[in-house]
């Protein structure tokens, strides 16, 4: 009876740890706005005709801003190596690497740090980059503004001039820390597809059926791939969301074997203890202190159970927690609970058997053989 609870508890204690991760996931501020915010993800099929697709969406109220870009909140993100200066005492500093246009910061409304970004009526900005803070400390400097950015690769190198900094927003998983990030700005080309579409509150219907409708002018033969950013966001965790669903079953299967055992029990010793509850009755007890009686073993037996699984879940969900470089702290209060919902199932599934022995005639008690 003791390692039943002490299996059930310790998968409570995991599914309410692993329920709390994902919702810390759901509603940690990514440094952007995330709400109304659709992406298409197709964009690469409109070709040439993505720019003038782009002119008509914002003639639409329903639509506040578009914005292209290359790929976001997904694995593989593309990254280069990047020299600051010509400076001959560092290290090159591994970067990941975006192609956008100048409406990335006002469709994320991610907010600028130092400087400004990209500007569609400065030429020179074509070989201007921005970078976010992790690249700032990345490169160990407090000064970048307009220092050239050196990138390379096999093929040779690119200078560029540093123009802006923009502040930290989680561009991938929660599963790490914010890497190093270098803006380019992107002429209409495949690298920068993915179009991300900052819709009107209150109006997502009206904007999604012109945007359906616009892009059925413009590509006839492709449909639109659209999703949401917290859809995007969503599936960067689909394994944790499953984990949660299976401890959720499983603990449901544990507690209730549990149970059927308990109940079993109590069934055995209520029957061991006939004769000792109706002498008791006899002598003046009264019906709660018959059934305090009766529910003190498997308290005693239930805590044992908190005991030796206490420990051993908040080891193994350390460990899982582990895996996020952003997670929630294991507090008191998830034990207490734990315990609480333990005790409170085995008090109901002995509470039927011990107060029907405490309701039992003493007479009929002392005459059972």
């Amino acid at each position: 009876m003791i390692t039943q609870f002490s299996i059930s508890i310790t998968l409570i204690l995991g599914m309410i740890i692993i329920r709390n991760q994902l919702g810390y996931l759901q509603h940690k501020d990514l440094g952007f706005n995330k709400e109304h915010l659709l992406s298409i993800n197709n964009g690469a099929a409109l070709g040439d005709k993505l720019k003038p697709f782009k002119a008509e969406l914002l003639k639409n109220p329903a639509i506040l801003s578009v914005s292209n870009s290359s790929l976001l909140f997904a694995n593989g993100i593309p990254g280069s190596a990047y020299l600051l200066g010509k400076r001959s005492d560092s290290d090159p500093v591994l970067c990941q690497f975006l192609d956008v246009d100048a409406d990335f910061v006002k469709t994320f409304a991610v907010p600028i740090k130092a400087g400004r970004f990209f500007a569609n009526d400065r030429p020179a900005d074509s070989t201007a980059v921005v970078i976010n803070e992790a690249a700032l400390h990345a490169f160990n400097t407090n000064s970048p503004l307009d220092q050239e950015l050196i990138e390379v690769d096999e093929n040779g190198s690119k200078t560029y001039r540093i123009i802006g900094v923009i502040k930290d927003f989680n561009y991938e998983s929660l599963h790490r820390q914010v890497r190093p990030l270098v803006f380019h700005l992107s002429a209409v080309r495949q690298a920068s597809s993915i179009l991300n579409i900052r819709i009107q509150p209150n109006a997502t219907k009206n904007a999604i059926d012109y945007i359906k409708e616009t892009w059925q002018r413009f590509e006839k033969t492709e449909q639109c791939h659209y999703s949401f950013s917290d859809e995007r966001l969503a599936r960067l965790y689909e394994s944790e969301q499953k984990t949660s669903i299976i401890a959720t079953v499983f603990s449901a299967l544990a507690i209730l074997i549990s149970c059927l055992g308990l109940f079993g029990l109590a069934v055995f010793i209520t029957e061991q203890r006939t004769k000792e509850i109706g002498i008791r009755k006899v002598l003046g007890a009264s019906i709660a202190e018959i059934l305090i009686l009766l529910s003190r073993q498997f308290i005693a037996w239930v805590a044992i159970a908190i005991l030796i699984a206490s420990p051993i879940a908040w080891y193994a969900m350390s460990r899982w927690l582990d895996n996020f470089a952003y997670r929630v702290d294991i507090s008191w209060w998830v034990f207490v609970l734990a315990a609480f919902l333990a005790i409170g199932i085995a008090l109901l599934t002995v509470s039927f058997q011990s107060f029907k022995a405490a309701l039992m005639n003493p007479v009929k008690s002392l005459r059972a053989e």
